[in-house]
């Protein structure tokens, strides 16, 4: 899987999975397996 993003919100997001541990390819997994248990892609904030 390729994906571009914002260089800001890039860079934000991986100060955030930094502290735990969570690479950003782990994270997209993550991601992937959340849409698939919901079965939509419904984010509420």
């Amino acid at each position: 899987m390729n994906a571009r993003a914002d260089t800001f919100v890039k860079d934000e997001a991986e100060k955030i999975l930094r502290h735990p541990g969570i690479s950003p390819s782990e994270a997209a997994e993550m991601l992937y397996r959340k849409l698939i248990e919901d079965g939509d892609a419904t984010i509420t904030i």
